[in-house]
């Protein structure tokens, strides 16, 4: 990763930790200008997301990773949730079902 990158991420995960959600998602989103696929970028701006409220937009951004890596069980467990919790039960089943036969 550049030097860019890397002071982005170092910031981002920062401003996660002291619960600023807006600062992180700036962060996350400088550090995925350099590279749109760096999952830790992509994690930390999703969870932004959804500490703001903008749970469908969390969703669509770990979605993709989520049915990439099957055995990302982090990130399927987390997608399950957010759609459980906004009652979409049937599409959860998809992310939930692996997590629960312990892929």
């Amino acid at each position: 990763p550049s030097l860019q990158q890397q002071s982005s991420l170092g910031l981002a995960r920062l401003a996660h930790a002291e619960r600023r959600p807006a600062d992180c998602l700036t962060h996350a989103e400088n550090a995925l200008a350099v590279d749109s696929t760096n999952a830790q970028a992509n994690d930390l701006a999703a969870e932004s997301l959804a500490r703001l409220g903008r749970r469908e937009e969390a969703i669509d951004r770990l979605k993709p990773l989520a049915d990439a890596d099957p055995e990302d069980r982090h990130t399927r467990e987390r997608v399950g949730r957010w759609l459980l919790a906004q009652d979409r039960t049937n599409e959860a089943a998809k992310y939930l079902s692996g997590y629960r036969a312990g892929l």
